[in-house]
Formats: C-alpha cells, structure tokens, sequence
C-alpha cells in the first residue's frame, strides 16, 4: 500500500492487486459543507442531485472493479 501512498494523505482503492485509485472518487465539492444526514437522506430517497450522481457512480465504479478482479463474485453484487 506505501507504494501507491506513502505518506497516507490521500483517499484510495486498491483492488485485489489489480486496480487503484489515487485520490476521492467523489468531487468533494459536491459535498463539502453539506450535513452527512442531507446526504445520506438523498442517496436513501433516491433522490438525484449532483452528490447522489456522483456517489452512485463511484459505487458502481468499485463495484465493477471489485468483480472483474473477483471473476463475478459475489454473483449477488455482480449481476
């Protein structure tokens, strides 16, 4: 892990020594000062603001990084 972050100031994935992702995800801009309850309440809702898009996206994104490294498993969350 040191070598993709050394000094373990940035956010990243590291996905089955296959993938990694230096850096958030999410444009924190998108969530910077806003309560965690608001956005946890929209991503529940279903709600679609420029957070919730681009949460979502994120999840989707590991989520097929996680199951390309994993050969589809879990089939539950790879379908």
């Amino acid at each position: 892990m040191n070598k993709f972050n050394p000094q373990g100031r940035w956010p990243f994935v590291y996905v089955n020594g296959q993938y990694a992702q230096i850096g958030p995800g999410v444009p924190p801009k998108v969530i910077d000062d806003r309560p965690f309850d608001d956005v946890f309440n929209e991503l529940s809702s279903g709600q679609k603001t420029d957070a919730t898009n681009a949460i979502t996206a994120e999840a989707a994104n590991i989520t097929r990084l996680i199951c390309s490294a994993t050969g589809g498993q879990p089939e539950a969350a790879c379908k």
